[in-house]
């Protein structure tokens, strides 16, 4: 409302200035014009009083009349409008006039009306109408007339050729009349002015409320209302035909409004999904700018440190550190100071305080991203911030789950053995009951059956119970000879159930390496039952084993439905599950597995055609490199 008001005053105040100005220049020029033109015309008509009166005098003077001459003047004097008469000799001296005071007072050829005339020079002087100011502070219109020597006066005032004027005739009239009548000319003038002004200024002021201050009252309560969040907020547009400048205008607001309105929602919808996208991730991330404040952080961060994700935006980056003041880069690894503005992204411990007070070691991987804002650069931190206790858990479960998986084959295993125990136990007692006693050698061969099985018992538990211990920090001298049968034959009731054909071929040496038992164990099974993973109708792994010079290189073939090319670059990162049996695995298996090998130094590829199978190596440097060289030697 303010601004409609104050639009209304300024285009009314403006016009009605301008139409103001124009009128009163106009009226100045009128004024100037109708005084010239009233002056021009009194002139006119003093010069013809004057002729008269001139002719009236020389009859006078020609007769010699001098009194009625006097009378003449007198009588002129007093008529409205005349200030004053005189009659001047050629010489300047005044010898009648209407105002008896005035006699034999002198005049200048500039109060004749020559300011460049030489005294005496009178046969220069000419017929005048001028205005001129008297010294009394009046106006007057000053009509000169010369009254020339002709032949009647040349006895009197001689030849015509040394005195060509016998007389001057000076008559002044008011000039307050020609500014009384010009002023009230300019004020009817002006009356009547102001009301045509009056007139325009309204309809004008009608014309541009209608078609120009309406409309741009009603755009600006519309972009008021987008500014408040109104998205809906259009213009209304009466359509009158020929489509002015200003229902252009509406137009293009209203289709502005449309783009903004369609830009927030995509904005909007894109952020929704940013934030649902960053919630999915199990590993905390936060986006951190230069002046070290959280602008963006995922719930599993909030989770992390134990915080609701609206109090964690905001905060400085070195909270999480249990500071007050940014972390000194010779004590901490700080990003902004390791990572340069080119440079690769970072992988770092840290130590992070939760809400509570608890710690909580991470593994930090940070990268820097560089963006322009408003023409600007800025430098923003993303960190992906993995809470490393709940690694060890997704392993640990990842353990248990695999082991959980061997059980039925091991249930197969044990099985098998006791119920030959049963049934070797079951014929000692039934010859004992009924009362024969078994010979010794029969009686030798049952309790040989049934140690022999117990010990197959203890043999698969020990297998079980070497897989499922947890991992020394000791390297220890294990040998792939010795563990892939034994992890193999806990899995041969599994392959027989997947109809799967186990063919181990491990050559004639010890492929011994230095590692953990433990791990080395899970690994092979890792890498045996993603193979059976991938025949899910049935199929052959070959697990071969031999020397390639100062390493230890295991494969593990399956004839599968193999790995397309997309897939086999994603295969080792964590929670990528692409089981071809159709079961939704956790994702962590190869990523385990690729993290045992790097611990020993090892490395891990596979190669696979999409439907005919896959292969994955292991290669570990041999634990007897230096002596395998001197034999060679």
């Amino acid at each position: 409302m303010t601004t409609r008001g104050s639009l209304g005053r300024k285009f009314l105040m403006s016009l009605a200035a301008g139409i103001t100005l124009a009128s009163l220049v106009f009226l100045v020029l009128f004024i100037e014009i109708y005084r010239s033109r009233l002056a021009l015309e009194r002139g006119n008509a003093s010069d013809q009083v004057s002729r008269l009166l001139q002719v009236s005098l020389e009859n006078a003077m020609l007769k010699r009349d001098l009194p009625g001459l006097q009378d003449i003047v007198s009588r002129l004097g007093k008529q409205p409008g005349i200030a004053s008469v005189r009659i001047v000799n050629p010489a300047g001296v005044v010898r009648f006039a209407s105002d008896a005071s005035a006699l034999d007072s002198q005049l200048s050829r500039a109060d004749l009306g020559c300011e460049t005339c030489r005294e005496g020079d009178t046969h220069v002087l000419s017929p005048s109408n001028r205005m001129m100011r008297l010294a009394d502070g009046r106006d007057v219109l000053r009509s000169v007339n010369p009254i020339s020597n002709r032949e009647a006066c040349l006895a009197c005032h001689g030849p015509a050729a040394v005195n060509p004027v016998n007389g001057i005739l000076v008559v002044d009239q008011d000039a307050a009349g020609l500014k009384s009548d010009a002023l009230h000319a300019a004020a009817a003038m002006s009356g009547a002015g102001l009301l045509v002004m009056l007139a325009g200024l309204l309809s004008v002021w009608l014309l541009l409320k209608r078609q120009v201050l309406e409309p741009i009252f009603v755009l600006d309560r519309a972009s008021r209302s987008l500014a408040a969040g109104d998205l809906g907020s259009r213009v209304k547009i009466e359509r009158k035909g020929g489509g002015d400048e200003i229902e252009g205008l509406c137009e293009s607001f209203n289709g502005m409004a449309e783009r903004i309105e369609q830009g927030l929602r995509e904005v909007q919808e894109k952020e929704t999904f940013l934030k649902a996208l960053l919630d999915t991730v199990p590993d905390g991330v936060r986006v951190i700018d230069q002046s070290h404040r959280i602008v963006m952080a995922n719930e599993s961060y909030a989770r992390q440190v134990l915080a609701p994700r609206g109090s964690v935006i905001g905060e400085p980056c070195y909270h999480a550190h249990g500071l007050r003041e940014p972390c000194a880069p010779t004590l901490v690894t700080c990003p902004f100071h390791a990572i340069k503005s080119d440079g690769e992204p970072i992988r770092y411990i840290h130590r992070h305080v939760r809400s509570d007070g608890t710690d909580v070691h991470v593994e930090t991987t940070a990268a820097r991203l560089t963006i322009t804002q408003e023409g600007i650069p800025q430098s923003y931190i993303i960190e992906a911030i993995r809470d490393l206790e709940q690694q060890v858990r997704f392993s640990h479960e990842q353990r248990l789950s695999e082991i959980g998986q061997l059980a039925a084959g091991v249930a197969h295993e044990i099985y098998n053995p006791l119920a030959s125990i049963r049934l070797g136990l079951q014929a000692v007692l039934r010859r004992l009951g009924s009362g024969n006693v078994p010979a010794e050698r029969e009686a030798r061969d049952y309790l040989g059956m049934v140690d022999g099985e117990v010990d197959n018992c203890i043999r698969v538990t020990k297998r079980l119970l070497d897989l499922s211990q947890t991992p020394s920090n000791n390297l220890q001298l294990v040998s792939f000879s010795n563990i892939v049968p034994d992890v193999v034959s806990l899995l041969r009731f599994e392959a027989e159930h997947r109809g799967v054909t186990l063919d181990v071929n491990l050559g004639g040496e010890e492929l011994r390496v230095l590692a953990t038992d433990q791990e080395l164990r899970m690994l092979v099974l890792n890498l045996t039952q993603n193979a059976f993973h991938a025949m899910p109708g049935g199929g052959t792994l070959a697990i071969t084993g031999r020397h390639e010079g100062d390493n230890v290189v295991v494969t593990f073939a399956d004839t599968g439905v193999g790995i397309s090319p997309e897939a086999l670059a994603q295969i080792f990162n964590p929670f990528y599950s692409r089981r071809a049996d159709g079961i939704h695995g956790t994702g962590l298996g190869l990523t385990i597995s690729r993290s045992i090998v790097n611990r020993y130094q090892g490395t891990i590829s596979a190669i696979s055609t999409l439907g005919a199978g896959a292969t994955f190596t292991i290669s570990f440097p041999r634990a007897d490199a230096g002596e395998a060289n001197e034999t060679s030697a």
